[in-house]
């Protein structure tokens, strides 16, 4: 890792940082054309599509979720190396309240394909069948949503405000607020993971499935901070402030949380083989043949020994390209974890080559998310100007 000669004193503010006009534009274009295609496949082919649109639903949601989670987690550690990134992960939380609106369409109007045809012949006691219920997913939703979206804008109004006073009481107030806000997402989050995904297989349950998706949410997220961050990089304004120690610091969060992804996804596979219950080894089992096997080994393969090993190098952290195509890798893999978790459920027999249903869900959402965060980052200063711990984290003075 490089250390930097010259001490900085005072850092300047770069302000916002957004899409040129031509870029904004080209992400509606997307959208529409991706909302289009998803559309013409719903129509011959209704349960892809919905299940399409769950996927980029849940995967797009955990980015927006990561950056409020990675700004928490950042406030109550008290840390300053990331204090420069922080506003990076603030605009990707904006997503959040637009998320909602693909929640609602989902278990609104693809409820029936999802959902209604894997309870039959299952026998569910009466409190499970009401708590995974249209309504009861319904209600459950509105409340974890409406907690996300209070956090998501006190704690960045705080930031923000902290701008224009520089008032370091704020920043003790966020680390208050952080420690509440992870206490709720931690329980919030895994009951919608559960909600949407393992309800999706009615018999089935895994005390380790919470944890297991919030390890893919932060690991994917901690990628998409990092390519948001190398984009951003390439102004001189911006260059100045978030420099090659934060890029280093990244690249090892990733390799690190790497580990963590792998350990988690093990100790559930681990539980699972060695107790050996019909109830829960059928979920395994169904995605260890008739081709999902190959889709199962490329899991840790994107997610942890591709990030894991390439990392290890400790000048690889910091390069630029090395750590584009790691991200790239591991948002893939991300991709492919969650279309592992659904698409098994309705394609026993193989797996689904992803089509126009995947790639237009997927590009629809792409572009709202696009379009939400660079609102954001538009409007808004790219680095936390206010707070009493940036030029600590510009200089490395981390202690």
């Amino acid at each position: 890792m490089q250390a930097h000669s010259r001490y900085i004193a005072h850092v300047e503010d770069p302000g916002p940082v957004g899409l040129p006009a031509g870029l904004r534009m080209g992400l509606l274009v997307v959208s529409i054309l991706g909302a289009l295609g998803w559309l013409a496949s719903a129509a011959s082919n209704a349960s892809q599509a919905w299940q399409a649109l769950l996927l980029n639903y849940l995967f797009f949601l955990m980015l927006g979720l990561g950056g409020i989670v990675f700004t928490a987690i950042q406030y109550v550690a008290s840390a300053r190396w990331s204090v420069a990134v922080r506003r990076i992960a603030e605009g990707m939380s904006v997503f959040v309240p637009v998320a909602f609106a693909f929640f609602l369409i989902i278990v609104l109007f693809g409820w029936g394909d999802l959902y209604g045809g894997m309870r039959e012949g299952v026998h569910l006691s009466a409190a499970k069948a009401v708590y995974i219920s249209q309504g009861g997913v319904i209600v459950k939703g509105l409340l974890f949503f409406a907690a996300w979206c209070v956090f998501i804008y006190v704690i960045m109004k705080n930031s923000l405000t902290q701008d224009k006073n520089r008032d370091a009481e704020l920043s003790q107030k966020n680390i208050r607020l952080s420690i509440l806000f992870l206490i709720v997402f931690a329980a919030s989050f895994s009951l919608h993971v559960v909600d949407l995904l393992m309800a999706l297989e009615p018999k089935w349950f895994s005390t380790m499935f919470g944890v297991y998706c919030f390890a893919g949410l932060f690991l994917s997220t901690m990628c998409v901070i990092t390519l948001i961050t190398l984009a951003m990089r390439r102004r001189d304004t911006v260059r100045g402030a978030i420099q090659s120690r934060q890029l280093y610091d990244l690249g090892t969060w990733i390799m690190a949380f790497s580990c963590f992804m792998v350990y988690i996804g093990f100790s559930q596979y681990m539980l699972i083989w060695y107790a050996n219950l019909p109830e829960e080894t059928f979920y395994m089992i169904a995605r260890t043949q008739n081709g999902w096997e190959f889709v199962t080994i490329l899991l840790p393969l994107l997610k942890w020994i591709i990030p894991f090993l390439v990392l290890m190098p400790q000048p690889f952290r910091g390069n630029p390209v090395v750590l584009t195509l790691v991200c790239i890798a591991v948002l893939v893999g991300q991709w492919i974890d969650i279309y592992w978790m659904i698409y098994p459920v309705f394609s026993r027999e193989s797996p689904v080559i992803p089509g126009v249903a995947e790639i237009g869900a997927f590009l629809a959402i792409l572009g709202v998310f696009g379009w939400s965060i660079d609102w954001f980052y538009r409007r808004h200063s790219v680095l936390p100007i206010g707070d009493p711990n940036l030029v600590s984290s510009v200089n490395g003075s981390y202690l």
